[in-house]
């Protein structure tokens, strides 16, 4: 079975993703994560060294590639544009943070590394943050909070992200038992 948007592997083993409707291809945070937790899966099942290792690799590459943004909280930015969309990038995606706090939680379970955890703790901040001062949250005209998968004006409200990235946030919380955490 063929993934469909991952296409080819940077030479260090991370999933570049073909941009829509173009011969480019690019590094997608989502993509990172997605591969991350499959072979994080892998690696769950069979124990086998080779998953574990391709499995931290993903998550190194998010502990290196986080946006520290001004108001003290991390993102990972989408330097692409998507077609049915009128925006510029980059941009970021509520389902990204959550995603990639899961699997930071992960690797921070596999290894004992505090790295992973504090990356999570910095990312976790993103979902605190309007999207106006560059996080994923938007607060719509009756008062209701949204965690935008495109986080980008006027928000799309795409509930499947909305939903996964508080399931993957509950993963941190499981970890840290973090009050905020769970308030979100």
């Amino acid at each position: 079975m063929k993934i469909s948007h991952i296409s080819w592997f940077d030479n260090s083993g991370i999933p570049l993703m073909n941009v829509p409707y173009t011969n480019e291809y690019c590094h997608s945070p989502t993509m990172v994560c997605f591969y991350g937790h499959g072979v994080f899966e892998r690696y769950s099942v069979s124990g086998r060294a080779r998953f574990e290792n391709e499995f931290l690799r993903q998550a190194d590459w998010l502990v290196e590639n986080i946006k520290v943004r001004s108001g003290g909280f991390g993102v990972w930015e989408h330097n692409y544009s998507v077609p049915w969309y009128d925006f510029k990038p980059p941009f970021v995606s509520a389902l990204t943070q959550g995603n990639a706090i899961s699997l930071l939680s992960k690797a921070y379970e596999v290894t004992g590394r505090l790295r992973y955890i504090e990356i999570a703790e910095l990312a976790s901040r993103a979902f605190e943050m309007q999207i106006e001062d560059g996080g994923i949250g938007f607060v719509d005209e009756k008062g209701d909070l949204w965690l935008e998968e495109m986080a980008i004006l006027p928000p799309p409200h795409i509930l499947n992200g909305f939903v996964q990235a508080l399931s993957c946030l509950h993963d941190f919380y499981d970890l840290t038992k973090d009050s905020g955490v769970l308030d979100l």
